[in-house]
């Protein structure tokens, strides 16, 4: 750029261009440690039941490591999406975020632990978690929202019942 008088002909030297680039914000890493939750997890909240049953499951992951840190700043939030199906394609499945909504047949024990209920004995049930980070501009007030990939699957089963195999009395029976 030269500046120019109005009156004259006098002209400046030309300045030095300069080139910025601002930082994107990186998409958040995938949550780790996915699976039935610890016994000892569902105790700190003050709960008590076993993880799975045969006609539930309890699944938890491990929180961003910046989420402890999220929480404090004001400008940026961590959520999960967790997605839940019966089958490996995830065809027909639930999905919610844990932070702003649930779906029926699950209910949201903590930010990063799940029931699923209403599900059949000895059958195999599909798991996966992604993390959503906001960003809010404290200034503007403009958001960004970035996620991660979901993690692999984790397969499991719910525990057999009583009742699962039993076809009543049977008369041809000597």
């Amino acid at each position: 750029i030269r500046a120019k008088q109005k009156v004259g002909d006098k002209i400046s030297a030309w300045s030095n261009p300069v080139t910025q680039t601002t930082r994107s914000i990186e998409s958040p890493d995938a949550p780790r440690g996915l699976g039935p939750a610890a016994y000892q997890s569902i105790l700190a909240l003050g709960l008590d039941f076993p993880a799975v049953s045969s006609d539930y499951i309890t699944v938890e992951w491990l929180k961003d490591v910046e989420d402890e840190e999220a929480t404090l700043s004001g400008t940026k939030a961590y959520s999960y999406v967790i997605e839940f199906a019966d089958n490996l394609e995830f065809l027909d499945s639930i999905s919610f975020n844990t932070s702003s909504g649930s779906a029926e047949g699950a209910e949201i024990l903590d930010k990063t632990m799940v029931r699923f209920t209403g599900l059949e004995a000895n059958m195999p049930y599909y798991v996966r978690v992604k993390t959503v980070l906001t960003y809010t501009n404290p200034e503007t007030g403009a958001t960004i929202v970035k996620e991660s990939e979901f993690t692999k699957y984790v397969r499991i089963f719910t525990k057999t019942s009583n009742g699962e195999y039993d076809g009543g009395e049977n008369d041809n029976i000597v």
